[in-house]
């Protein structure tokens, strides 16, 4: 019986993004690379993960959780989501804008190495909760994005 997963941290925040992007990297990675495109959602490369949001001018609300392992289910079944593999040397990571931000987010992980991701992009119609912003021409999304440290075998690193 594999052990439950617990979430070690969570932070929320709204983004600013760049070129319809935010992207969760590790600075200190002497190369960043994107792996293939399998998903319209984000892609999960080398030292990095990039979320691709919908709206020209998008500034996301942004939930992000830290987990020991594997979260039992999603969120939400109906809404499509992605799943892939990064790694990081520093575990100090950062989550925002591809040209930096002050919204960007620095935040630490539980160790070096590799790491599996989930992410869900909720847009205004499939959100419960749509926030409406005055004079803007796009509402925002929404996204939840779940890591937590990859062991290849299965087992709880």
């Amino acid at each position: 019986m594999q052990p439950t997963a617990t979430m070690i941290s969570e932070y929320t925040a709204t983004l600013f993004t760049g070129y319809r992007q935010s992207l969760l990297q590790d600075p200190e990675y002497p190369e960043l690379d994107e792996g293939p495109r399998t998903s319209e959602i984000a892609i999960a490369g080398t030292g990095m993960v990039e979320f691709n949001c919908v709206g020209q001018f998008p500034e996301p609300t942004v939930r992000f959780e830290v987990w020991s392992g594997r979260p039992i289910r999603g969120p939400v079944d109906e809404i499509p989501g992605f799943e892939g593999l990064f790694d990081v040397v520093n575990p100090l990571v950062v989550l925002g804008s591809p040209t930096s931000a002050s919204t960007d987010l620095a935040i630490p992980l539980p160790r070096s190495g590799p790491y599996a991701v989930q992410a869900w992009r909720y847009l205004p119609a499939e959100s419960s909760e749509s926030r409406i912003i005055p004079g803007a021409q796009v509402e925002p999304e929404d996204w939840l994005i779940r890591i937590w440290p990859h062991c290849p075998d299965g087992s709880d690193c």
